[in-house]
């Protein structure tokens, strides 16, 4: 992938992290790709991304959580 194409895929999962902000995480492994391309490509990642990485990778794990709790409720 080349940086523009990495920094296009970067703002598109953006858009959709905006556009639907309760279900942001559902984007979060593709972002994560994207930024990791872009810092191996030495490119300079603002903090503020690499922490929405973070908290839209917590949503994700805890969503996980509460399906996982809901399918094991006693019926």
């Amino acid at each position: 992938m080349t940086t523009d194409q990495a920094l296009t895929k970067v703002f598109t999962l953006l858009d959709r992290v905006q556009a639907d902000p309760a279900r942001g995480f559902v984007c979060e492994a593709e972002l994560a790709r994207a930024v990791t391309e872009l810092e191996a490509k030495n490119v300079e990642v603002p903090s503020a991304l690499v922490d929405l990485c973070a908290r839209l990778r917590a949503e994700k794990r805890a969503y996980e959580a509460q399906e996982d709790a809901f399918d094991n409720m006693p019926v």
